[in-house]
């Protein structure tokens, strides 16, 4: 029996556009609470984490200042537990992942030295703190020198330990070298946090690993986000003040490539994620004049060289999820006024979330929010489909339904697309050579098809189109989407070919 094509057809689609809310829900107490994490949980519902200063209505305690706080909910939010980690002074939350072992690993940095930690070095350190699936401390541990050293990001290891990267002034402790005045710092640990190895990266002026900056590649590396107004050591050039910086190393650290990204204008880089053809997607910000802010999109092959760049007249870049259609969503904040004072001037913005098709062409924008300040700073997908997003807002109205006081975490659930696509009227036809199939149902000028093989390749796309036939041997699944959001992802689906008649395995 010889394999050869795969595929299928078209189908009824019922779609109602738009990206409307699920839930949202606030959380906190009557201080300021700014949630900066969250993560999908393995049993459908989700861990949320920030710094919190409050110690009432959610916030059943708090050590001093702010604290570490982890508010864990179920599917539809409601809270399952929720605890506060730190010391009298000021620790700042800014990562959490699940662990293979079902618990969670937080990271974030700290100016204490007593409280929940057992060692601190001087002004601010690394702080790591790995508990249970109920919250429990299992261990904690800081990491860095004397001076100042800011922890962003933080993943789980293929081999069960953990991998922290952000930014160190320091040189002495835990710190082994500085190339000059701040580096990039990594700190790679076993399951239990001890250190097997850390290095510095940068030159000599300011390199910082931000947010979210950190992603295990598909060759046992890592690729780290970061921005850089260096042009010597370890940065092989400069196009102005400062630029996106993407580093790829190896799994001992090692430098394997790295490169620059941007022009005369300030660049700072939000993410970077390997694709499906091995390549990366880089988003960041860029300042061409004093005010204004483009989103900057950029696609590079697998050693970094651009294969296409889009700039986005206005600002919303910090996060990245990619879709099912080879396409991406970004997400961040859109300012929606600026009030001019003497100090500081107050800057009001939304959550804002854009959907790009997979050359880098916008499809569609939304914000959420109410009157005030709505910063988002998580953003995944829900086994469902839809789009989870968290961070911290002060509103009490439009989309946000209550507030504490002062800034709350506040976490919603977005269904990108409300469609149903169903599998109907399958027909087989030959095709010359191969097989292929049709539905008598009309293709639909508004839906796309995308065709992917069985290494995740895209085969064929076509707009308004749902016939397909393979140009080789293998299986194959179609992605339908209707220009909203990805409706549904259909197949596996084998086609064979026996005795000359097509035939479904």
């Amino acid at each position: 029996m010889k394999k050869i094509l795969l595929l299928l057809l078209i189908l009824p689609l019922y779609t109602l556009f738009g990206q409307s809310i699920v839930w949202e829900q606030n959380y906190g107490g009557s201080g300021r609470d700014l949630g900066y994490a969250m993560q999908c949980t393995s049993d459908g519902g989700f861990i949320m984490g920030g710094s919190s200063y409050s110690s009432n209505i959610d916030v059943s305690n708090n050590n001093g200042e702010s604290d570490f706080w982890v508010v864990k909910t179920d599917a539809v939010g409601n809270i399952e537990w929720e605890e506060n980690y730190g010391g009298p002074d000021w620790d700042f939350l800014f990562a959490i992942e699940e662990t293979i072992d079902g618990g969670y690993i937080l990271a974030g940095q700290t100016y204490t030295g007593s409280g929940d930690f057992s060692d601190f070095y001087e002004h601010t350190d690394y702080w790591a703190v790995k508990i249970d699936a109920q919250g429990t401390i299992e261990w904690e541990q800081n990491y860095g020198g004397s001076l100042y050293d800011y922890l962003g990001s933080v993943i789980q290891t293929s081999d069960g330990g953990y991998l922290f990267g952000g930014s160190s002034l320091s040189t002495d402790g835990d710190v082994s070298s500085n190339i000059g005045y701040i580096d990039c710092w990594l700190v790679k640990t076993d399951p239990n946090g001890n250190i097997e190895w850390e290095k510095s990266y940068g030159g000599t002026e300011s390199d910082n690993i931000g947010f979210n900056a950190i992603q295990a590649t598909s060759d046992g590396g890592y690729v780290i986000a970061a921005t850089t107004g260096s042009s010597d050591g370890d940065v092989s050039q400069n196009n102005g003040a400062r630029d996106m910086w993407v580093i790829k190393i190896d799994v001992n650290g090692n430098i394997e490539w790295e490169q620059t990204y941007g022009g005369m204008a300030g660049e700072n880089i939000a993410n970077v994620q390997q694709t499906n053809d091995g390549g990366y997607l880089i988003i960041g910000s860029l300042f061409p004049t004093f005010n204004t802010y483009f989103t900057l999109i950029i696609k590079t092959d697998s050693i970094g060289n651009i294969e296409y760049q889009q700039t986005y007249p206005i600002d919303c870049a910090g996060l990245l999820e990619q879709t099912a259609d080879g396409g991406f969503i970004i997400g961040g904040d859109r300012v929606t006024d600026i009030i001019v004072n003497i100090g500081p001037d107050e800057i009001f913005t939304d959550y804002c979330i854009v959907k790009f098709d997979a050359m880098g062409n916008v499809q569609w924008e939304q914000t959420y929010g109410g009157s005030g300040k709505d910063a988002l700073r998580a953003m995944h997908f829900t086994d469902d489909g839809h789009l989870m997003l968290a961070g911290s807002s002060d509103s009490a109205n439009g989309d946000v339904s209550d507030n504490y006081g002062d800034f709350d975490y506040w976490l919603l659930k977005v269904a990108i697309e409300d469609c149903v696509v169903s599998l109907e009227n399958k027909e087989l036809e030959r095709n010359g050579a191969l097989c292929a199939a049709h539905s008598d149902i009309p293709n639909s000028s508004s839906v796309t098809y995308v065709w992917f093989d069985e290494h995740n390749n895209i085969a064929a796309e076509f707009i308004g189109n749902s016939y397909f036939s393979p140009a080789s041997l293998g299986t194959y699944h179609v992605v339908v989407s209707n220009g909203l959001g990805v409706c549904q992802t259909l197949g596996p689906i084998t086609i064979t070919e026996l005795n000359g008649c097509c035939e479904l395995d």
